[in-house]
């Protein structure tokens, strides 16, 4: 018999334990992705947030994305691959490659789901003032579902924002 998906089993795995509080602090904000749980926005994201590949601002925003994606990928989560830091926590910015995996079993962003497992590599680039975030820029490539790609690249160029 199978085991019923529980979207809280999702992980966040990192090379390593985090050596620094950057570090530390991107496994924190990645937690909002990997354990679906958006409540821990308001702990690492200013509320007035940009999110600018996207198109989105603010917490409610990145917190329907959350959500939206967990919906649609069982099994969800994220590989921490390298975190590049300039400044600190106070005043600074913060690269990271990841790696977002998940069995795609809903529709997202339109798109019908392949019922496989997919791999979303990407990198992200926070700026971070008072150890908030306040911009973002995310990439992520989607060779693993390119017709989820076009989808999103679609959606986001009509509605200048992400579907």
């Amino acid at each position: 018999m199978a085991e019923a998906h529980n979207p809280l089993a999702a992980t966040i795995r990192m090379r390593k334990e985090p050596s620094n509080p950057v570090e530390a602090f991107v496994k924190k904000a990645m937690h909002i992705w990997s354990k679906r749980q958006p409540e821990l926005a308001a702990d690492v994201l200013s509320p007035d947030l940009v999110e600018h590949t996207w198109g989105v601002t603010g917490i409610a925003e990145i917190q329907e994305i959350c959500y939206a994606m967990h919906d649609a990928f069982e099994d969800y989560h994220l590989d921490i691959e390298d975190v590049i830091s300039q400044g600190d926590l106070e005043n600074g910015k913060i690269s990271c490659r990841f790696k977002a995996t998940g069995k795609w079993v809903n529709a997202y962003c339109g798109v019908e789901p392949s019922n496989e497992y997919i791999s979303f590599p990407g990198v992200l680039h926070w700026l971070v003032k008072d150890h908030k975030v306040t911009d973002s820029w995310i990439y992520q490539s989607y060779a693993d579902a390119p017709e989820l790609g076009y989808a999103v690249l679609k959606l986001s160029k009509e509605n200048g924002v992400f579907c």
